[in-house]
């Protein structure tokens, strides 16, 4: 270590660590008086803590600032000490001290910042739940954190409550209040869970709790969630089930998740709505059904559930479950551990048979700040090479052009450029709703950045930097070819002869499905013009590609091998379509069905076209 201030400011938290440790080891909390003197001595050592300089100085400054209220609290109510020892100041200590040595031992030097991340996602590859004996006091720990917004909490509590048999399932509850000022303190603190941690000032994305959880697994439950009927039930099931699951997200209303992680509901999403949501959930979560589980690519956990021996044994390494020390504003955090788990084999399931309900964005909403999505997207980027938004290689509704081969049993699947594997899952998840088993599938990666996406997923990978060619080689069979990326983005001479290609490597009743995207589409001709705004990231300068698809509709039409297809075109509204339209001076002067006509073929973002083998129209 460079720094000696630095280093002895971390022997100092060490030392305090230790012997707050020792005091809880012996149990020796009854001697108030003389260990609130040396609560009093850490006060002091805070005000070194807080003057020193480095790149996470004002998230230590915010620690030290809640272990002074902490320590307030033991002056106020003595008989607090063991447990706002135990739950605060103690996990605030720890987490200084990792943020310290991560400064200045690591964040310094490239070298050693690498390591750190190596040895990180050497972690999540080597992990193996069955090799931990860990024995846990519960079964699961729910974490429910609250910042402002009291009635959300209050319904988020009393919904826990209310369908959470926590002494069958053997339940802790542990409230986190991060911040509040509007009261959520006193209410917390009225409730009758033992543990209670209380911050004076927020710490978006922190990892105190996790000092404090003895679950099995661990739900992380915000205050904007209002849990429904058999709703710990059916997910203890899913994760009971593989031990390669370390993380599962239950389904909620469409409005209060995206990426199409939702699903559609029959009331409103608003506070008064709590009867019309039982009742739907009711009947929703009535029995857990693996059916419905869906391997993601990514997650977005509005709430979630963990495995504990995951998170403590990434903290015992001194790594973070979320990697926090990149991700200072928190968002992306979750698309980055979505890809360190993929790229270990590791699944993330989105639970489709599980419904709670989501108001949405109330408890991070009045944290987020200073554009801390455009920030944190370019954290990402500059971590993987890669854009977290525009790698997930997915086309939503691609299984309603799916007609599994009624020849084959099994079905044999092929996926070209694939990348984060999003399409691929959507098709394996639809398949197994249909009781269709698969026998094998190949992916053919040409960007090799998405070559670690690939190792897991698929039974055979083959690396390709000229896919014409590829293909022209393949002797394989497959019933369904289908891409992550659109058609014309691949390196290819000709889209009809390389259709050609993929057509005569089809079993018979086989299907190809490919994507074109709509060139006139409003969000695309948005795009190009911010192509031009200087200052970009990099995953912004859009590669433009287009083709003429009635111009390849035509052709398809008059080839043999091509001409039985179908299209499904995904429409989605948007807002500016009509200021778009507008740049031509001559629209407002158009009859009003041209006027619809051009509103709809400005709203298709993309087709899907099956072409389907022996299947004449």
């Amino acid at each position: 270590m460079k720094n000696k201030n630095a280093d002895d400011i971390i022997q100092l938290i060490n030392t305090c660590i230790e012997l707050i440790e020792w005091i809880q080891k012996n149990n020796n909390f009854g001697e108030v008086n003389e260990n609130f003197q040396f609560l009093k001595e850490i006060e002091s050592a805070l005000e070194s803590i807080e003057n020193i300089e480095n790149n996470y100085t004002e998230k230590i400054r915010i620690y030290c600032k809640n272990i002074k209220f902490s320590i307030k609290k033991v002056e106020e109510n003595l008989t607090s000490l063991a447990l706002v020892v135990g739950l605060e100041i103690l996990p605030l200590l720890h987490e200084i001290r990792r943020i310290l040595v991560f400064a200045y031992e690591i964040d310094v030097f490239d070298e050693k910042k690498e390591e750190y991340y190596k040895k990180r996602e050497f972690l999540f590859g080597s992990y193996d739940k069955t090799l931990i004996n860990k024995e846990y006091k519960y079964k699961v720990s729910i974490v429910l954190t609250a910042y402002n917004k009291l009635e959300y909490t209050k319904k988020a509590v009393e919904s826990i409550y209310k369908y959470t048999d926590f002494e069958k399932l053997n339940v802790e509850l542990i409230t986190v209040n991060n911040g509040s000022t509007d009261g959520t303190e006193e209410y917390f603190n009225s409730l009758p869970n033992e543990k209670k941690i209380n911050f004076k000032h927020n710490m978006l994305g922190n990892n105190v709790s996790m000092y404090s959880i003895e679950g099995e697994y661990w739900v992380g439950f915000a205050n904007d969630v209002v849990a429904t009927p058999n709703w710990l039930e059916n997910l203890l099931v899913c994760m009971q089930e593989n031990p390669r699951v370390v993380y599962a997200v239950p389904t909620c209303n469409e409005d209060g998740i995206s990426a199409y992680q939702g699903v559609e509901v029959d009331y409103d999403n608003n506070l008064f709505a709590i009867d019309e949501i039982e009742k739907f959930a009711m009947d929703y979560n009535k029995e857990s059904k693996p059916g419905l589980w869906e391997e993601r690519c990514v997650l977005i956990p509005f709430m979630a559930i963990f495995d504990s021996r995951f998170t403590h044994y990434l903290l015992k390494n001194d790594v973070e479950l979320f990697d926090c020390h990149r991700y200072v504003q928190y968002e992306f955090s979750d698309d980055d551990f979505s890809t360190s788990l993929r790229r270990a084999g590791l699944k993330q399931l989105l639970l489709k048979d599980t419904f709670l309900h989501h108001f949405g964005s109330v408890t991070l909403g009045e944290a987020r700040k200073d554009n801390s999505l455009g920030n944190m997207r370019a954290v990402y980027y500059k971590k993987w090479g890669i854009d977290a938004w525009d790698s997930r290689g997915y086309f939503p509704n691609i299984e309603k052009l799916i007609c599994p081969n009624i020849n084959n049993k099994s079905q044999s699947l092929l996926f070209i450029e694939p990348k984060f594997g999003g399409t691929t899952l959507s098709v394996k998840n639809h398949l197994k709703k249909k009781n269709i088993k698969i026998d094998n599938i190949t992916a053919i990666v040409i960007d090799d950045r998405y070559l670690l996406d690939a190792k897991f997923m698929y039974d055979k990978v083959i690396s390709s930097d000229n896919i014409s060619k590829t293909i022209g080689n393949h002797q394989s069979k497959y019933d369904l070819i289908t891409f992550g990326v659109f058609i014309h983005e691949l390196e290819i001479y000709s889209i009809i002869d390389f259709l050609e290609s993929l057509y005569d490597i089809l079993e018979d009743n086989g299907q190809i499905i490919f994507m074109v995207n709509n060139h006139r589409n409003t969000k695309t001709i948005i795009n190009l013009l911010q192509n031009n705004i200087e200052n970009l990231c990099e995953y912004n300068k859009m590669k433009f590609t287009s083709l003429d698809f009635n111009r390849l509709r035509a052709e398809m039409d008059n080839n043999e091998k091509l001409n039985s297809y179908r299209i499904h075109s995904m429409l989605k509204e948007n807002p500016y379509t009509e200021l778009v339209l507008n740049f031509d001076s001559s629209y407002n002067d158009l009859p009003m069905e041209n006027k619809q006509s051009l509103n709809i073929d400005f709203s298709i973002e993309y087709h899907l076209v099956s072409i389907d083998k022996n299947k004449k129209q």
